[in-house]
């Protein structure tokens, strides 16, 4: 019984990819009252196929004098393969934007100037750290 409850924990890690997990890069940039983190996940030959960038942000002055702007932000997104969010208070917003790289279309990649060159692991952390991110 023992043996047969190891082998089929040991089959749902294969079949649900646990442990075949890709790398991950996380990213943040500090700039005033904005903060930027940048997670990426790559799969297959260290390509990356999802990125969040989730921004926060605080409020200098009213939100009522902002908000036009703030929920424009999202419309520099039209591709479906690219989900963005905004979640306001108060005091500051979060803006969380999701690119689907894996199942973007070569369309929507040319678009947003994106080459699977550009998209390793290396070259992606070589390049936002040039932007000034910290990676970890």
């Amino acid at each position: 019984m023992k043996k047969y409850l190891i082998g089929l924990a040991a089959l749902l890690v294969v079949v649900t990819g646990c442990g075949n997990k890709g790398k991950e890069l996380t990213c943040t940039l500090e700039e005033d009252d904005q903060k930027m983190v940048v997670e990426m996940n790559f799969g297959k030959d260290d390509v990356i196929d999802k990125m969040t960038m989730t921004m926060t942000m605080k409020f200098e002055q009213e939100l009522a004098s902002i908000q036009p702007y703030i929920d424009s932000m999202c419309d520099s997104y039209p591709h479906e393969e690219v989900d963005c969010k905004i979640n306001t208070d108060t005091k500051g917003a979060e803006i969380i934007v999701v690119y689907d790289i894996e199942n973007m279309s070569e369309k929507a990649k040319e678009d947003l100037g994106y080459t699977d060159e550009e998209g390793k692991f290396d070259a992606m952390k070589k390049a936002i750290e040039e932007d000034g991110y910290t990676c970890k």
